[in-house]
Parts: structure tokens; C-alpha cells; sequence
């Protein structure tokens, strides 16, 4: 199964290490932020949507009022859809800031923006050669999540490798979707495995695939690892240690939404 790495582009002025680690355990702040931020969903278009109802039941799709009202449905159901998925944003930064106060929470979009930004890359721990520090170590053997939340994820494989239909679900939905499929069923289940933010250098890239990749011309040398976890259909990271030399302090409590 190959690797899902993301990287970018060369940087001119190399931000520090303590600026990078920041970035990645405040982008919660950012998140709650923009998820308390919704769209609005109303419309000045009502009555010409009532007539294109009436349009559409003896099937005039095609006239102009028609066409306005179908681009203005489409227009209300996105909005409807990213307040929906702010809503769900809401609720997962609340279950895991509240359960779990220590770990900083940060969405997969907003690892990938920040790998843009730095010039980093991420991938599963298995790609990763470098040094594992014994502080950071033992916050991995410290970090325990419920069995609840634990990411895992359901994929089946064409024959050169690839996965496809990648799906993520819950320890008890993977129980329920093994009784339900035949022993010889082709779709693989396994739990999400630890991640990791750093940069090229620091992996096994043969045989990844990295998209948009430049060459960084200075290394930050200290990784992130991402603890997945799952919420209602999504993946998310708790993020589990961080190399460097705040590695020695506790991570900052995570502030509750107001």
C-alpha cells in the first residue's frame, strides 16, 4: 500500500523550529475560529424557486427561470453542506479537546496547508529513518486514546498495489462490516497507524509518490507525530510528541471553545 505523503514549495528565509511546532498545535485556535463562522443559507430567490417547482413538475427544466432556480439550489445546498461540515468540525474539536486536554487536535487539510507553508512532508511512521529522542518515546507510551475514537480504515488494492475505496470507521463498525462480508472478501481492515511531519531527508522515499515536491534547501530537523483518530466518517490527528528542545516541557493545555 503505498504512502500518502504531502510537500512544498522552497523556502528563501527557513522559519525556526519552535515557529513550525507553534504553528501546528495553534492551528485549533484557527479552526474553532473559522468553524464558528457559517454561511448563511437564505435566499431572495424564494418565489422564483416556488414557480420552478412548478416548472419542473411538468418538466420545463430548460426555461430560463428554470435554469436560474437549479443554480440557485446548487448555490444553497454547498453552503448547506460546509455549515454541515463546520458543524461536525465543532463537535470534534470539542469530544477531543475536552477528552483529551493535553494533545493538541488538528485536521488532516490543515496538516497538509502547514507542510505547504514549511516546506515539510508527511507520511506514515514505517517510511520514517531517522532518530526516535527516549523523551519522545515515552510520550507515545504515555499517549493512550479510547477505543472510540481509535482511526481504523477499510481499503482494497488493485494489482499493481494501489488502494482504492478508502474508507474510515470505527473499532465496532469494523467488527459489524467483517460479519457482514464473505472470508474471502478482498477489502483489508486495519487501524490507522501513527503518522509523522517532517522533512524529505528524514524518509524512505523509494518507490512514494510526493506531489508538488521541491527540494528544501535547510531541513527543519525536528518531526511531529500525528496520533490519527476518527470522528463520524473523518480522520483526525491528536498530535501525539514533537521533536525539539520544548520536547522536555509539557505540551500546553488545549483552550476550551467558548
Amino acid at each position: 500500500m503505498k504512502n500518502p505523503f504531502t510537500a512544498v514549495k522552497q523556502l528563501i528565509v527557513p522559519p525556526t523550529v519552535e515557529e513550525i511546532h507553534e504553528d501546528f498545535r495553534t492551528e485549533v485556535e484557527r479552526l474553532i475560529e473559522d468553524a464558528n463562522i457559517l454561511h448563511s443559507e437564505e435566499t431572495t430567490k424564494g418565489e422564483l424557486l416556488t414557480k420552478a417547482d412548478a416548472l419542473n413538475t411538468y418538466g420545463f427544466f430548460n426555461t430560463p427561470e428554470a435554469k436560474e432556480a437549479s443554480k440557485e439550489v446548487k448555490r444553497l445546498s454547498v453552503l448547506q453542506e460546509e455549515n454541515r461540515n463546520k458543524e461536525l468540525l465543532r463537535e470534534a474539536i470539542y469530544h477531543f479537546s475536552s477528552n483529551y486536554p493535553n494533545y493538541k487536535f488538528i485536521t488532516e487539510s490543515s496538516v497538509k496547508e502547514l507542510c505547504k507553508k514549511y516546506g515539510l512532508i508527511y507520511g506514515t511512521v514505517n517510511y520514517f529513518i531517522g532518530d526516535v529522542p527516549d523523551v519522545n518515546l515515552k510520550h507515545l507510551q504515555e499517549f493512550i486514546v479510547a477505543e472510540g475514537d481509535e482511526c481504523h480504515m477499510s481499503y482494497s488494492k488493485y494489482n499493481d498495489g494501489t488502494p482504492f475505496n478508502l474508507k474510515y470507521l470505527t473499532k465496532k463498525e469494523v467488527e459489524r462490516e467483517k460479519d457482514m462480508r464473505r472470508v474471502f472478501s478482498d477489502i483489508k481492515f486495519i487501524q490507522c497507524p501513527l503518522e509523522i511531519v517532517a522533512p524529505s531527508s528524514d524518509f524512505n522515499l523509494k518507490g512514494m509518490d510526493i506531489t508538488d515536491f521541491e527540494i528544501r534547501p535547510t531541513p527543519i530537523e525536528d518531526p511531529i507525530v500525528l496520533h490519527p483518530v476518527y470522528w463520524k466518517g473523518t480522520k483526525h490527528y491528536l498530535i501525539g510528541t514533537a521533536w525539539g528542545p520544548e520536547a522536555s516541557d509539557p505540551l500546553a493545555i488545549n483552550e476550551k471553545m467558548n
